[in-house]
C-alpha cells in the first residue's frame, strides 16, 4: 500500500511538461515564480495530513499501519517538511 506522500510525490512527477519540457506545478499549470511556491505548498499540505492520519496510539504504534511508530509514512513526511524548512 502506497503512502499518501508517496501518491503526491507520483502525481507531482507524472504532472504534465510546458515549454522547454518544465513540468507544471499544478493541474492548472501554474508558471513563473509561484511554480516553487505551489509545489512547495502541495509538499507541505500533503506531509501534514501524513502526520494527522499516522499518530502514535498507547501501545506505540501506527494508528493507520499499525506497526511500530514512527512508522514509513510518517518519516517520509516529517523528512519532507524538514526539507521545506531548510
Amino acid at each position: 500500500m502506497a503512502s499518501a506522500a508517496t501518491g503526491v510525490t507520483q502525481d507531482m512527477l507524472s504532472a504534465p511538461r510546458g515549454p522547454a519540457g518544465r513540468r507544471a506545478a499544478s493541474p492548472e499549470g501554474a508558471r513563473g515564480g509561484d511554480d516553487w511556491a505551489l509545489l512547495l505548498a502541495g509538499l507541505v499540505a500533503a506531509a501534514v495530513r501524513v502526520l494527522d492520519e499516522h499518530r502514535r496510539d498507547r501501545a506505540g504504534a501506527c494508528r493507520v499501519c499499525g506497526g511500530r511508530w514512527p512508522c514509513e509514512s510518517a518519516g517520509t513526511a516529517e523528512m519532507n517538511l524538514a526539507l521545506v524548512r531548510v
